[in-house]
């Protein structure tokens, strides 16, 4: 993932303090891994940025700790945030076709 592109495309990570280098590179990796090119095809860049600043919410990676809902009981899932809400969102629209044919 592009980091500097998925700053861009969401500011409110911008801060290099907040949300150092290191956590945002792993975060986008994990998205990239997580995110079908033949899937998203176009749209794929948009679904990786939404995947990692869900990630990046949810939790610590590379020794940054974010904020977190605890009051679940279950593992958190993408209706956790507004980042993830938007990805399920358009994996309905984008993918539902692909998983159905």
């Amino acid at each position: 993932m592009d980091s500097a592109a998925f700053r861009t495309e969401f500011p409110e990570f911008a801060s290099t303090t907040d949300y150092i280098a290191a956590s945002v590179a792993n975060c986008g990796t994990i998205a990239e891994q997580l995110v079908s090119t033949d899937m998203w095809g176009d749209m794929r860049t948009r679904a990786v940025h939404l995947v990692a600043a869900h990630y990046l919410i949810l939790g610590t990676f590379g020794g940054v700790a974010t904020s977190q809902d605890t009051s679940q009981t279950k593992q958190p899932g993408y209706e956790t945030t507004s980042y993830g809400r938007q990805f399920q969102h358009l994996s309905r629209l984008f993918c539902a076709g692909a998983i159905f044919t």
